[in-house]
């Protein structure tokens, strides 16, 4: 080799590594950029929780709104009371008329008898009144007659299914109506609030629903998120006769024909407030949803079965953004056990734990963190 050559194969090499110490370069600006990202919606985090501590005043007002429910008892009780009295009244007329007349004693033994079972039954009267009267538990002294005066109605409901209980006393803002637009206020309010943290996060992608039905908890979602896409994924005939058959094989419920079948999806989108967003994926899923090039910040799936159930949750986690959500609900159905198999089953391969919310049949809710991006999990 002539020292030409060997000149020129110099200068080729240092022109790369002054290439590579670009690039280099390049990167640490990246992650610099990255880093001061980092920064702000860590502040912006602290700020939130900051504003949590003065939201609890504005929530008082929402629970005196609600004090009015009962009204109608109190104003039954009432009514019932002065009903009472009148037969009192009725009564001493009677006992006057009795005296007058200087009727025997056996007589005015059972009209006194007839005037003290209505003396003890407005005494209960006067009892129920104030257990039922919603006042009565707001205007408590402190948590001990709280308790005293609400756990006794928890007491008497649990054997009926159901409870109440203190309902976001101390939040700042009343939460959206159509939360209340349903008996199952714990998973509606649940997800109300979770849809504050991705508003007020940022969060990018869509929303969905796997398992509409008649589009009740789909309005919720749809109310709550005015601003993205909200797909709706169902056959809106019934459940598919593999995953039904495939249900009865392992025992894990039996579903019906007739259930949930001939839904009227121009009815469903009449429920949404913001129609503009649906978008509607009939048929079997995941074929529905082949060709979707979407991201999702929440999921609700409520399918019902082991098989669908388990491909919603292999389809939908691995596109869930950063601190995205899932519900998947029935997790404690006594009717559908498949349920808790296919997410138990679907957990234990990723790698992730989640929560289940005390509503009806139970609701399970995964959070998507860093940690399961950065393992590699969302592959």
């Amino acid at each position: 080799m002539s020292w030409t050559e060997d000149l020129l194969e110099k200068l080729t090499h240092r022109g790369e590594l002054a290439g590579l110490l670009d690039s280099l370069h390049t990167r640490l600006a990246d992650l610099e950029e990255k880093r001061h990202e980092y920064a702000l919606r860590c502040e912006a985090a602290e700020k939130a929780l900051q504003d949590l501590s003065g939201r609890m005043d504005k929530m008082e007002a929402v629970l005196n709104e609600r004090i009015g429910v009962l009204e109608t008892d109190r104003t039954e009780l009432f009514a019932r009371l002065d009903e009472s009295w009148k037969q009192l009244e009725e009564l001493r007329e009677r006992l006057a008329e009795t005296e007058s007349r200087q009727e025997d004693d056996s007589r005015m033994s059972t009209l006194e008898a007839d005037r003290t079972e209505l003396f003890a039954r407005i005494d209960e009267l006067k009892k129920e009144m104030q257990e039922c009267s919603l006042l009565s538990i707001v205007n408590v002294a402190g948590d001990e007659e709280f308790d005293h005066r609400f756990i006794p109605l928890n007491q008497y409901f649990k054997g009926h299914g159901m409870a109440l209980s203190m309902h976001l006393t101390s939040v700042d803002e009343r939460l959206d109506d159509s939360v209340y637009q349903t008996a199952d206020v714990t998973r509606t309010s649940a997800f109300a609030l979770i849809a504050e943290e991705i508003r007020e996060r940022k969060l990018e992608g869509s929303v969905a629903e796997l398992g509409v039905a008649q589009g009740a908890f789909a309005e919720v979602i749809n109310a709550h998120f005015p601003e993205k896409k909200l797909y709706l994924f169902d056959t809106f005939e019934g459940f598919p006769q593999a995953d039904a058959d495939f249900e009865r094989m392992y025992d894990y419920s039996d579903p019906q024909k007739h259930w949930y079948a001939d839904i009227n999806v121009d009815q469903v989108l009449k429920r949404m407030r913001y129609p503009q967003n649906c978008i509607v994926r009939k048929g079997y899923f995941p074929d529905t949803a082949e060709g979707l090039e979407e991201v999702f910040c929440f999921v609700s799936i409520d399918c019902d079965l082991y098989k669908p159930i388990y491909s919603g949750l292999r389809y939908f986690y691995p596109r869930l953004v950063e601190g995205g959500c899932i519900f998947v609900h029935d997790y404690r159905s006594k009717f559908f056990r498949g349920v808790k198999l296919a997410l138990r089953r679907f957990a234990d391969e990723q790698g992730f734990f989640y929560s289940v919310l005390p509503d009806n049949t139970g609701t399970a809710v995964i959070i998507k963190n860093k940690q399961e991006r950065e393992n590699g999990h969302c592959a």
